[in-house]
């Protein structure tokens, strides 16, 4: 619906960029998971992808003039993670939605990839800082400076990404410079992944 009602409303769409998802619970192992939860993660991680690209395909395969559709999938959805088996299976599944639609649009010239971000500074770990920061009995934004310390030890580059950091790979992908390529997904995480 939201597809349709974006093309009704502007009358064409040349660039799709999905980024829509939840991260469900972190570190819950997959024994002691909630299937409500699970169902909840795959509807608005892998179904709205579905729901949302859909009439955008339709859409650009009657106009005939190519078009980028780009998905946020994750490095969780290449490597999977600990205790985040929900979130990391929704973003396999979102892989395997760009590589198998990119076959089956590629000679409409409609380009589709997918941005696998890392270690990302978003709101999607703010209840995880306020936990806890709830649990050390510090403050959010020093349990968060602490965190993102730690975290940056980890990553080859030293720090976790910004918006920025996403931003610069979807305008990539949006623009021409990427014509010549679809399928792919590519990993926007610092050097964790690097396949």
């Amino acid at each position: 619906a939201a597809g349709a009602t974006v093309i009704e409303r502007l009358g064409k769409v040349d660039i799709l960029v999905n980024c829509a998802a939840i991260r469900g619970t972190p570190n819950v192992e997959l024994a002691e998971g909630d299937a409500a939860e699970w169902k909840a993660l795959f509807d608005v991680n892998l179904l709205g992808a579905f729901n949302i690209t859909k009439p955008v395909v339709r859409h650009l395969k009657a106009r005939g003039e190519g078009g980028k559709i780009i998905h946020f999938a994750s490095v969780a959805g290449r490597m999977g993670a600990r205790g985040n088996a929900a979130y990391a299976a929704s973003k396999w599944g979102v892989i395997g939605l760009v590589q198998s639609l990119a076959l089956e649009v590629a000679a409409q010239r409609i380009n589709v990839n997918a941005v696998c971000p890392g270690m990302i500074i978003t709101n999607l770990r703010d209840q995880h800082i306020e936990d806890g920061a709830k649990r050390q009995g510090v403050t959010a934004e020093q349990f968060r400076a602490d965190e993102y310390a730690q975290v940056g030890k980890m990553i080859p580059i030293g720090r976790m990404g910004t918006v920025d950091d996403i931003a610069d790979v979807v305008s990539f992908l949006a623009s021409s410079q990427s014509d010549y390529m679809t399928g792919q997904s590519l990993n926007v995480c610092g050097g964790v992944r690097m396949d």
